[in-house]
């Protein structure tokens, strides 16, 4: 299932965004790349270290730089679960074998949810060259509450 692997990748980006732009994480520590330096402060080392990793140049990135990466890969994780959402809420139709009003609508209010999430990460993306990261961090921490919702 997808859903469940996409929305920890999808808060482990955003929890990298926070504290990148907190400034807690500027210089690698004994040597090590910024990705790895920076996935050691993060909840699931090992999926942040991929998907960082799996964008190229991103060993030689800055904070800021790597910021954006994240922000990026969050909207792409958080716009598959939207995906995803989406297809789930087609099987469950009025009409369909499937016919669940229920589930239907609680779908339906998570499509809502994710769509303001992605958002959110699309407008910081725009805040975070103008260096404002007080807004990169509200709308980050918003993009959060709404995936958690």
């Amino acid at each position: 299932m997808a859903s469940r692997k996409t929305y920890n990748q999808f808060v482990l980006m955003i929890c990298f965004v926070l504290l990148g732009q907190c400034g807690r994480i500027h210089n690698t520590e004994g040597g090590e790349d910024l990705v790895t330096a920076t996935c050691k402060h993060t909840l699931h080392f090992q999926v942040c270290i991929s998907s960082l990793k799996s964008v190229p140049g991103s060993k030689k990135s800055n904070p800021k730089i790597l910021a954006y990466i994240a922000l990026n890969l969050s909207t792409t994780y958080a716009a598959e679960t939207l995906s995803y959402i989406h297809e789930l809420k087609s099987s469950f139709t009025a009409n369909g074998p499937n016919n669940n009003i229920y589930v239907s609508r609680c779908l339906s209010d998570c499509a809502e949810e994710y769509s303001e999430a992605i958002e959110n990460l699309r407008d910081s993306a725009q805040a975070l060259p103008n260096r404002e990261f007080d807004k990169v961090d509200t709308l980050v921490c918003a993009a959060m509450s709404d995936a958690e919702t």
